[in-house]
């Protein structure tokens, strides 16, 4: 075996202990007035054995330094603006002597001063929603009991403390997502207006919008109007054959009164985005796989005006994510996988997308300025993690903006592979190759097959980062093979329910074609 030779040494990717000690940025936030931009970082507590995540405000004219602005103990997490700028966002803020308490709701205001809770619940507060034009919020928690009542919520679980009840009794579908079990509570949405907290300085009574939901709103996503009038959520339906599949229904804020909007019989409805007029919704529509058929995602917008169901950009063959309405309705920016990159993209009524951005990074969590004339976003690639930016969305230029830490330093540098398929298909794949690899110093190539199998090796990854096996000296393939996502419905369809077939030859033949490089 010939021994891999050590190629450089001190970036954070050479130790274990240094990359796991590396800040991780997420969740963007902007104001209604577009002067604050708030990010989460997650670093690791204080014993090392798990990360804690505090907000921290970035200056959107990327001037001056990034501001920590929470240091609880747990961490922080959903920053949400209000109306009036004053901060939302949850933790649970235990004693020294507490651990494991559910999150509240807090408020930093703007102004200055301490956070106050605004809202707690015994399943704690999962999720927040606040009206960008009124004083009103909505969120998720779970609950407990047959009555879906707070006060059964809460003997229920404390019943279950006391008797040191961990048991859950599912009897339906499903009773897991990814890697965790779900229940034993079941998610509701809850509503309160903030103004309430300001007259009189006590928490706003929580109004329950959702009693005896049952599994309805299990991994739901939904959006909060801008004048906090009513949420437009994904809702869980009985599908054929013990199957599930999701629907979306509007929720009135002030009586609960629930409606359903669409309801397609062959399609999974997700991701309601509410226009700034409250007129239109635009989702995801993503159709049922066969064995035979590939999902395909969609844009499409309701009317309520109308009650009519569009499709946006019909023809445009590309998966749309992170989508947003600029600011005064007249069209949508939205994020896809495109050819290993996801950049920003322009939609507007009657015209073909626009590509915004033209670097060869995947672009999220954007959040459109209030003239419209920028967008703020977290920017990503294999060359770089999460890090915030500010985009001109007439010319496309993105400038840096000053986050909690610099970017790390890589032990080599990222390249492109290309190569054609034997059916004619154009393959493309990443490589990271070690700093000093070359014709007369070659390196061994590992090959990473990405998962999904609907997925794209397009952005950083914490989990699955090829940079570690870089800093040992390997170069590492990133190959997006068939069944991957951003080059178009027929290139995932070329390896749907043939597995062994284009997916396998696609991996070989972009291998060789990295393997011929000197």
């Amino acid at each position: 075996m010939t021994a891999i030779p050590e190629l450089h040494a001190g970036t954070p990717f050479d130790d274990l202990d240094d990359y796991l000690a590396l800040g991780r940025i997420g969740s963007l936030a902007l104001s209604a007035d577009g002067r604050r931009l708030v990010v989460a970082q997650s670093t690791l507590g204080e014993k090392a054995t798990k990360y804690v995540t505090a907000l921290w405000e970035i200056d959107p004219t990327g001037e001056f330094a990034a501001r920590r602005l929470t240091r609880g103990r747990s961490g922080e997490s959903n920053p949400t603006f209000t109306s009036d700028g004053d901060l939302l966002f949850t933790s649970s803020r235990p004693t020294q002597d507490e651990d494991d308490l559910p999150d509240d709701l807090w408020r930093l205001p703007a102004r200055g001063g301490e956070a106050v809770v605004v809202a707690r619940r015994g399943g704690g507060i999962t999720g927040v929603r606040a009206a960008r034009c009124a004083p009103r919020f909505v969120v998720t928690t779970g609950v407990l009991g047959r009555s879906g009542e707070s006060a059964d919520d809460e003997r229920v679980r404390t019943e279950r403390k006391e008797k040191k009840v961990s048991a859950i009794l599912h009897t339906g579908y499903p009773i897991r997502y990814w890697d965790h079990d779900l229940g034993p509570d079941v998610p509701h949405l809850l509503s309160a207006p903030l103004d309430a907290l300001a007259e009189n300085g006590q928490e706003p009574e929580l109004t329950d919008l959702t009693p005896m939901p049952g599994p309805a709103l299990r991994e739901a996503n939904y959006a909060l109007s801008d004048d906090g009038a009513f949420v437009v959520t994904s809702w869980t339906v009985p599908g054929p054959l013990a199957s599930i599949r999701n629907i979306l229904v509007r929720v009135d804020t002030e009586t609960g009164a629930r409606t359903v909007l669409v309801d397609d019989a062959d399609a999974d409805l997700s991701d309601p985005v509410i226009s700034p007029d409250g007129r239109h919704v635009v989702f995801t529509r993503e159709s049922h796989a066969t064995p035979d058929s590939a999902p395909r995602f969609t844009l499409h917008r309701y009317s309520f005006d109308s009650g009519t169901v569009t499709e946006v950009a019909p023809g445009w063959d590309r998966w749309a994510t992170s989508v947003v309405w600029l600011s005064d309705g007249s069209g949508l920016l939205v994020t896809a996988d495109d050819r290993g990159r996801a950049p920003i993209f322009l939609l507007r009524d009657g015209a073909d997308p626009t590509r915004v951005t033209t670097d060869d990074c995947a672009y999220t969590d954007l959040q459109v300025a209030p003239d419209g004339s920028t967008v703020f976003a977290l920017r990503a690639s294999y060359a770089a993690p999460p890090h915030p930016v500010r985009i001109d969305i007439t010319t496309g230029a993105v400038s840096l903006l000053k986050a909690p830490a610099d970017l790390p330093e890589l032990p080599g540098a990222l390249t492109e592979v290309e190569t054609v398929a034997a059916d004619g298909a154009a393959l493309r794949a990443w490589l990271a190759v070690p700093t000093g690899a070359s014709a007369h110093a070659p390196v061994p190539l590992a090959l990473w097959v990405h998962g999904g199998p609907l997925g794209s090796w397009n952005t950083w990854s914490w989990r699955w980062n090829p940079w570690l096996l870089v800093a040992r000296g390997y170069a590492v393939l990133l190959p997006d093979p068939a069944l991957s996502t951003g080059y178009g419905q027929e290139f995932v369809e070329r390896g749907w329910g043939k597995w062994g077939k284009a997916p396998f030859t696609d991996l070989m033949a972009i291998t060789d074609a990295a393997v011929a490089l000197p």
